[in-house]
């Protein structure tokens, strides 16, 4: 019992449940307000963490300029990224105890339009 406990503890103080947030460079995606660059979009998107955020070792990446191209944009600026979990998925993790992660994102960008409809 006692190892089982300590086995629990340790999982839980070195989880690893980041999500990482970065661009190909195939697109141009900045932070800051840029002109021309009026057409709002919002993207929402969620990442799973198993065993305390172990598990899957390579899969946290959210790749910026493939989301806000499949919201049709060629170019973005004014970028907001909001990580943020429901009242369920905090009680998913607690009764897993981290077991099990949920983590919703939320990104909104401004940006201008695009007339292909695939990103390479």
């Amino acid at each position: 019992m006692k190892l089982s406990l300590l086995v629990i503890f340790i999982g839980l103080i070195s989880s690893c449940t980041t999500v990482h947030y970065r661009s190909s460079g195939k697109m141009e995606v900045t932070l800051a307000a840029r002109d021309k660059h009026e057409h709002r979009v919002e993207a929402i998107g969620h990442k799973e963490f198993y065993l305390w955020g172990k598990i899957p070792n390579d899969d946290h990446t959210v790749m910026l300029d493939k989301v806000l191209w499949n919201q049709g944009l060629v170019s973005a600026a004014s970028l907001n990224i909001t990580e943020y979990q429901t009242l369920k998925d905090m009680l998913v993790s607690w009764i897993t105890l981290g077991m099990y992660i949920p983590i919703r994102y939320k990104i909104v960008a401004f940006g201008i339009k695009s007339t292909e409809t695939e990103f390479e």
